[in-house]
Formats: C-alpha cells, sequence, structure tokens
C-alpha cells in the first residue's frame, strides 16, 4: 500500500488563492484551481497512491464535500488529537493501518515533527510545486 497525507492550506491553496468561498467555512481560504490541477494531474499518473486526509478542515462537511466536487477522493482521516502536533495524528494512523511494507509521505506547509524524510514540505506563499510531487514520487518509490 502507497498512502499520501494530504494537508490543503499551502498545499492546494496558497496566499495569492482567489477561490475563497465555501459556505460555512469563513476562514478557509478555498481551493487554488491551479494547485489542485496541478495535484490531480500527478494523481491520474499514480492511482495506486491512496490518498488520507490530514488537514485540520478534514472536521468540517463542506470542505469534504468542496474536495470531492473539484475531483478529489481519499479513502480515510487521520484522528483529531486536539492540541497535538499532525505528525503524531499521522503517526497513529500509519500505526493501525500500515505494515513495514508499505509506504507513505505527506504533504504539508506546516514543520511534521516525527515523519523525517516522509514530510514533503510546500510553501503558504506558493502551495504545491512540481518539485514537491517529484520528492513524494521519489518516496513512494511510485
Amino acid at each position: 500500500m502507497k498512502v499520501l497525507f494530504l494537508d490543503v492550506d499551502g498545499v492546494l491553496n496558497r496566499d495569492g488563492t482567489k477561490e475563497h468561498v465555501i459556505e460555512g467555512l469563513n476562514r478557509f481560504v478555498g481551493l487554488d484551481k491551479e494547485l489542485v490541477g496541478r495535484f490531480l494531474l500527478w494523481r491520474n499518473k499514480h492511482k495506486d497512491v491512496d490518498v488520507v486526509l490530514s488537514s485540520t478542515w478534514r472536521k468540517y462537511e463542506g470542505f469534504r464535500r468542496a474536495l470531492r466536487e473539484h475531483g478529489i477522493e481519499w479513502i480515510s482521516e487521520t484522528p483529531d488529537f486536539v492540541l497535538q502536533n499532525r505528525g503524531k495524528e499521522i503517526l497513529h494512523w500509519v500505526a493501525q493501518n500500515l505494515n513495514m511494507k508499505d509506504e507513505y509521505a505527506a504533504l504539508d506547509d506546516q514543520h511534521i515533527v516525527g515523519l523525517g524524510h516522509r514530510w514533503v514540505q510546500t510553501s503558504e506563499k506558493h502551495g504545491l510545486q512540481n518539485k514537491h510531487l517529484r520528492r513524494v514520487s521519489q518516496i513512494l518509490r511510485v
């Protein structure tokens, strides 16, 4: 199994994102069409990679609906450990669902403790770039 833990803020949106409206989610920046398109192009080439949502927004149905409307599907979501580092949520999911032969990586603009080389850091300013997807492909060996 190959798994990509997906954050959204700073990955599928950025400082210049203009698509801001998702009903009921006033602080959510939105989904950047260019960045979503880049992700989906990579995703279509790597259908054997499963996506797990790790974004804090995963708790909101409006957010999940917006992802689906943009063509982003996922198999699961990390648990919500209030006031914990996202790395602990990811590592808990890994311990419960993967074995030693499985590969995983995380795309996130925030520092994730505990994932080492499996964490690929994007930037809030630019969001997801092709260099990040190349690094994810290397980690997952796809």
